[in-house]
C-alpha cells in the first residue's frame, strides 16, 4: 500500500485506522449478537487514513485483514482476543504473564490442576479448590479450599499463601483460550515470526522523545524537518555504539577513521597540484 501514499505532507500529520459500517443500533438483533460494535473482530470496513493539519484528508480501504496477527502484551486482552479467535484468525501474542519474563514458581497458578468435570481446582497436594463465586473486574470465577484449616495446617503456608481464609485461585472466563494461545506463542515457528515484531522503531522513537526531550520540531517544511532527523538520528546511532563498542573503543575507531580520510584527501589534493608527479 505505501507506493499508493501521495506526495509527502509538509505540514503535522495524525495517522490512524477505523472501521466504518451502519449505526450499531440499527442492525437486526442477529447480527449485533455476533460480535463487538468496535474494531477488530466485527463486521465493519477497515479504513486506514493520514490527516493533514491544513484539511487535506487520504485515505484508503483495508481489503483484507484476516492475515495472521502478531501483537505485543499490552494488547492481550483475553475479550478482545476471544473475539478474534472466533473468526478463525491466527494471533500470535504473549500474555502479560509470559511478558513479564518470571519463572513459574513453586506454588504458581500454573501448577494447579483444573477439573472441567467437577469444576475445580486441585493444588500441588491435591486439595480441593471449589467454586467460591465471581470476579467481575477480571471477568472469571474465583475457587477457594473448602477448609481454610487445611492450609493453615499444611506445611507450605506462608509460601503457597499467608492469607488465613486459605489459598485461592481465579480462573478467568477465556482461560482455555489464553493457555492455546500461551502454547502457541511458544512453538518455534511463531517465535520466529515474533521475532520479526521486535523489529521496531518505536524504541528509536522512544529515546529521541524522552530520553533526548524531543517533543516536537523546531523547523517547518519537509526539508527542516528531514535536517533535524539527520542530527537525532546521529545522536541516537552514536549513543548505540557507545552502548555496543565502550567509549574508549568508539574514539580509537572514530580517530582511525578520520585519519584514514584525511590522508585519502590529503592525498588527492597533493595529487591535484603535482606534487606527487
Amino acid at each position: 500500500m505505501a507506493h499508493d501514499i501521495p506526495p509527502v505532507f509538509e505540514v503535522t500529520v495524525e495517522i490512524d485506522e477505523t472501521y466504518l459500517g451502519g449505526n450499531w443500533r440499527n442492525k437486526r438483533k442477529t447480527v449485533r449478537a455476533k460480535g463487538a460494535k468496535r474494531g477488530r473482530g466485527t463486521t465493519k470496513q477497515a479504513v486506514f487514513g493520514i490527516l493533514c493539519r491544513n484539511g487535506q484528508v487520504w485515505a484508503e480501504v483495508v481489503p483484507d485483514v484476516e492475515a495472521n496477527t502478531v501483537a505485543d502484551s499490552g494488547y492481550a486482552y483475553t475479550e478482545d482476543l476471544a473475539k478474534i479467535d472466533k473468526q478463525q484468525i491466527q494471533i500470535i501474542v504473549p500474555t502479560q504473564r509470559l511478558a513479564s519474563g518470571k519463572e513459574i514458581g513453586e506454588f504458581d497458578k500454573r501448577d494447579f490442576r483444573y477439573d472441567a468435570g467437577k469444576d475445580c481446582y486441585f493444588c500441588p497436594r491435591d486439595e480441593e479448590l471449589v467454586c467460591d463465586g465471581l470476579n467481575r473486574k477480571r471477568h472469571g470465577k474465583v475457587y477457594k479450599i473448602k477448609d481454610a484449616e487445611t492450609c493453615l495446617r499444611c506445611p507450605a503456608f506462608g509460601k503457597c499463601t499467608t492469607a488465613e481464609r486459605g489459598r485461592g485461585v481465579i480462573r478467568l472466563d477465556e482461560e482455555e483460550l489464553r493457555e492455546r494461545l500461551e502454547r502457541e506463542y511458544n512453538l518455534s515457528e511463531n517465535q520466529a515470526i515474533y521475532k520479526r515484531r521486535q523489529e521496531k522503531v518505536e524504541l528509536v522513537f522512544g529515546h529521541i522523545k524522552r530520553n533526548l526531550g524531543v517533543s516536537s520540531f523546531l523547523l517547518r517544511g519537509f526539508e527542516g524537518v528531514k535536517a533535524e532527523m539527520a542530527i537525532l538520528s546521529i545522536c541516537f546511532n552514536v549513543r548505540r555504539m557507545i552502548s555496543l563498542l565502550g567509549r574508549k573503543t568508539l574514539i580509537e575507531k572514530l580517530k582511525n577513521a578520520l585519519q584514514t580520510q584525511c590522508s585519502l584527501v590529503f592525498n588527492l589534493n597533493m595529487g591535484k597540484v603535482g606534487l606527487w608527479s
